[in-house]
């Protein structure tokens, strides 16, 4: 016998409608057997556990736009790396982009590889900081060689007249070392040029504290609420602001090189995180 799951009475096996209520049994039997939908797992934290933030972040890094994200990305440093201009942070960062987008379309959110995205752009941040600072040291050292005056105009004025002496070099170049000698201009150039090293060093040094770092506490917060359910995201907003900032300096960057193998991987870096700061400001623009 079967029982009616509208008025619990017992009916023939088999019946299509329950003699009693009139009510389809085969329907509710066929709706019963459905899968339920499968709810968010959260890798490293309670399998079936429902985290707000991670069944937000899902959608995201399962949808189309993510994988048009890791596919550009993966782009700009295939080409970097065939032009010998790739980087280790860059590579680390398609793998684990790529990782979260395949558990994603297993219905998981990775904690752990949230936790190497920010581990690698924390990486970034560090690298960032000696890179400019070296470099701001550089600009001093020459500013400090300037006060020197005769001994760094004689060092160049030696350089430039050693050039000027080889039998090969043109007449058009003996006449722009003719320049290059004459009236201080050595001293004027190095001027200039120790003005725009600082100059870059400190933009540098102003991005990496405002820009990388705020992307970095921003996936810190998000990779430490997917493990454990807890804790406030940071720099939600900012985040994707600063991904679309980030963005839009490499495709100017791509531009200013003048050379189209070096747009592709800039332009590429430019339109992925160009996109990946928008879905980070339209999915937490709510926190």
């Amino acid at each position: 016998m079967m029982i009616c799951p509208k008025c619990g009475k017992d009916i023939p096996d088999g019946s299509s409608f329950c003699n009693f209520c009139g009510n389809a049994v085969a329907e509710d039997l066929t709706a019963e057997r459905e899968e339920p939908k499968r709810p968010v797992q959260v890798a490293e934290y309670t399998p079936y556990h429902v985290n707000p933030v991670a069944a937000k972040l899902l959608p995201v890094i399962r949808s189309d736009m993510f994988l048009f994200v890791c596919i550009l990305y993966t782009v700009s440093v295939a080409v970097r790396a065939l032009l010998l201009d790739f980087t280790i942070i860059g590579i680390l960062l398609t793998v684990f982009l790529w990782i979260l987008y395949s558990k994603g379309r297993k219905n998981v959110v990775d904690a752990a590889q949230l936790r190497n995205l920010s581990g690698t752009i924390f990486a970034s941040y560090v690298i960032n900081w000696i890179g400019w600072i070296a470099l701001l040291l550089l600009a001093v050292l020459l500013f400090a060689l300037l006060g020197t005056g005769p001994v760094l105009t004689g060092f160049f004025t030696t350089v430039l007249r050693s050039i000027e002496e080889l039998p090969n070099i043109s007449s058009s170049a003996r006449e722009a070392i003719g320049v290059l000698l004459g009236n201080g201009v050595i001293s004027i150039i190095l001027v200039v040029l120790s003005a725009i090293l600082v100059f870059t060093a400190v933009a540098g040094i102003l991005l990496n504290i405002f820009g990388v770092r705020t992307i970095h506490r921003f996936t810190k917060s998000l990779a430490g609420n997917v493990a454990t359910g807890a804790g406030e995201l940071v720099h939600t907003g900012r985040a994707g602001t600063w991904l679309i900032v980030f963005g839009i300096l490499s495709g100017i960057s791509a531009l200013a090189s003048l050379s189209f193998i070096r747009i592709i991987p800039g332009g590429a870096k430019c339109a992925a995180l160009i996109m990946l700061g928008l879905m980070v400001k339209r999915t937490f623009s709510e926190n």
